[in-house]
């Protein structure tokens, strides 16, 4: 990649495959210097590792709905239908948050990091239908999101994409304590056994 950032003006040639068809030369041009060097590292970094580089204004926008949809495809071959459905539900109810708490339906996924999820888990116990939802349920709604952002880092499209998955502590699930029966209890229900 050759930049000219006097003028801001990028060029640089994508290689691939054979014949003057296969190589691609693109001239951009930059706003600003800072944009050009910025620019100029991606170009440098995409021929090292073989890819072709895009300006910002080609590139696809990643949505966390789209890797939602992805992840659901996904996940809808190796379980239960049921289960699908009831992951689909839980996702649902992370998007509808996002929504209202960034006024918006696009989500980049660069919107997804540890303090979204922390703010999302700090919501949801006050937030159900029917008033409070239960520990398990919260743990189960978070838990979906962060499957899914666990599954976006090992995924060969979106790890590139997506930032690092990350993870918070979920609330304990209160244990109730078992109640073993007494030994009179145990006697009593012995005798009631029919001799044979």
């Amino acid at each position: 990649a050759k930049a000219n950032t006097g003028s801001l003006l990028l060029r640089c040639s994508d290689v691939g495959g054979r014949g003057a068809k296969a190589s691609k030369r693109r001239n951009v041009t930059a706003g600003t210097k800072r944009d050009a060097d910025e620019w100029t590292r991606e170009i440098e970094a995409c021929q090292r590792a073989g890819k072709i580089w895009l300006p910002p204004w080609e590139r696809k926008q990643w949505l966390i709905d789209e890797l939602a949809k992805d992840y659901l495809r996904d996940l809808s071959r190796r379980v239960k239908a049921g289960t699908a459905r009831t992951r689909a539900r839980q996702l649902e109810v992370f998007l509808g948050w996002l929504d209202d708490t960034r006024g918006t339906t696009t989500h980049p996924v660069g919107v997804l990091t540890q303090r979204v999820l922390k703010r999302y888990a700090e919501h949801l116990p006050n937030s159900g239908q029917r008033g409070r939802r239960s520990t398990p349920t919260v743990n189960k709604l978070i838990g979906a999101v962060m499957a899914m952002w666990e599954w976006a880092d090992n995924d060969e499209e979106w790890s590139e994409v997506t930032p690092r998955s990350r993870k918070i502590q979920l609330r304990p699930v209160p244990q109730r304590a078992t109640r073993a029966p007494t030994l009179a209890q145990g006697a009593a229900m012995i005798a009631l056994v029919p001799a044979t």
